[in-house]
C-alpha cells in the first residue's frame, strides 16, 4: 500500500465517519512511520501499523507511533485476535506467522508463498488473501485451526471484516471490493473507476485505498 494512500486511511480512522464520502489528500494528516505497509487496529481502538523497512509493528500512542512488536522479517499486513495474538503476513520467506500475545517466539503457522492481506473477524477467524501470479485466493483459518479457501479471481490485495463477518476483498486487478459470506459465498461487488488495493473496517464504515486516484472512498455498511 503506497504512503500516501495509508495516510489517508490513517486520517479517515482516527476521525471516523459516517455516510459514504470522498476523503481528499489535501484534507489530512500523516505521520513519519519507515515503509508503512498494512494496518488495522487493536482491542482499544489505537492504529496499528507494519514498518516494513524497519521490521516491526507499530501502534498509535498519543500524536505519534511506537513500537508494539520488533519482527526481525519483511512483513506487508498485521492482524489481531481478541486475545491478542498478532498475526503477520511475510512476504520474503512466503508465510503467515503469529505472535502469541504472552510473547516468545512466533509461530510459523503456514507457508504461503504469495501471503498479502490479513485480517481478523469478530469471531477470531483469521482471514489471508494469497496471489499465486495468475489468480487469487482467500484463505480462512477457523478459531479452532480449520482450514478452507476459496478463488477471487484478479490480484487480490488487502482484506477486511465487517462487524457482521461478511468478508471484503479488495481486488486490484479488476477494480473492484468483493464482498463474501464467511464461507466464501460471493454476495456482490462494488466498482470503482481505479483498483482498490487497501480496505479496512472501523464503526461499520469501509475504507477503501485507491491510490492511483489519492483517495479514500468511505462507505457505510448496510
Amino acid at each position: 500500500m503506497r504512503l500516501a494512500a495509508l495516510a489517508v486511511l490513517f486520517a479517515a480512522l482516527l476521525t471516523g465517519g459516517a455516510g459514504a464520502q470522498t476523503v481528499a489528500l489535501e484534507q489530512v494528516r500523516s505521520w513519519p512511520v519507515d515503509g508503512p505497509q498494512g494496518l488495522t487496529r487493536d482491542a482499544g481502538g489505537a492504529v496499528v501499523v507494519v514498518a516494513r523497512k524497519g521490521q516491526r509493528v507499530l501502534a498509535q500512542a498519543g500524536a505519534g507511533f511506537a513500537t508494539r512488536q520488533a519482527l526481525g522479517l519483511t512483513a506487508i499486513d498485521a492482524a489481531l485476535t481478541s486475545d491478542g495474538d498478532l498475526w503477520v503476513t511475510e512476504i520474503a520467506n512466503g508465510r503467515v506467522l503469529r505472535y502469541p500475545a504472552a510473547g516468545g517466539n512466533p509461530e510459523a503457522y503456514w507457508s504461503m508463498p504469495g501471503a498479502h492481506g490479513i485480517a481478523a473477524a469478530p469471531d477470531d477467524s483469521v482471514y489471508v488473501t494469497e496471489w499465486n501470479g495468475v489468480s487469487s485466493r482467500v484463505h480462512r483459518i477457523a478459531p479452532d485451526g480449520t482450514r478452507s479457501s476459496w478463488a477471487v479471481g484478479g490480484y487480490a490485495g488487502d482484506v477486511a471484516v465487517a462487524p457482521d463477518g461478511t468478508v471484503h476483498v479488495a481486488v486490484t486487478g479488476l477494480s473492484l471490493v468483493r464482498r463474501y459470506t464467511a464461507a466464501g459465498r460471493h454476495l456482490g461487488d462494488w466498482t470503482f473507476g481505479s483498483g482498490p488495493l487497501g480496505i479496512t473496517i472501523s464503526g461499520g464504515v469501509a475504507y477503501t485505498a485507491l491510490p492511483e486516484e489519492g483517495r479514500v472512498v468511505a462507505l457505510t455498511l448496510a
